[in-house]
């Protein structure tokens, strides 16, 4: 029997475009916090929420070649993000509505390099 875990995500590392220091791309977004819920970084609730990590989450599934390789704080509310993968489709999801209005929340920084 699955237990209760297994459908409820409850942190950056159950995700299921998480993959650990995977730095293969040919660009890197990072997506860094600078107003948080807290003046601590590493604070639970400093950074991004559950729904939000969701949504990017499946975000990431629908455009496709992008995945999480790193995230900066706590592993329920992340201080910052950084998402590798194909350059065109980190701009695609860049420009998504949800992820501007989370980025406009937060006052995020976006980069995004070449690798």
């Amino acid at each position: 029997m699955k237990s209760f875990k297994n459908f409820m995500a409850e942190g950056i590392k159950d995700l299921k475009n998480w993959k650990d220091r995977n730095r293969r791309g040919e660009a890197r977004l990072y997506l860094e916090i600078t107003k948080g819920n807290s003046s601590n970084k590493y604070n639970d609730d400093f950074g991004f929420t559950q729904a939000e990590m969701n949504y990017m989450d499946k975000l990431c599934s629908k455009v496709r070649d992008i995945h999480i390789s790193s995230f900066d704080g706590g592993d329920s509310a992340p201080a910052s993000m950084e998402f590798v993968g194909k350059k065109a489709s980190l701009e695609k999801f860049s420009k998504d509505r949800e992820i501007q209005k989370i980025c406009k929340k937060y006052k995020c920084k976006v980069d995004i390099y070449d690798n």
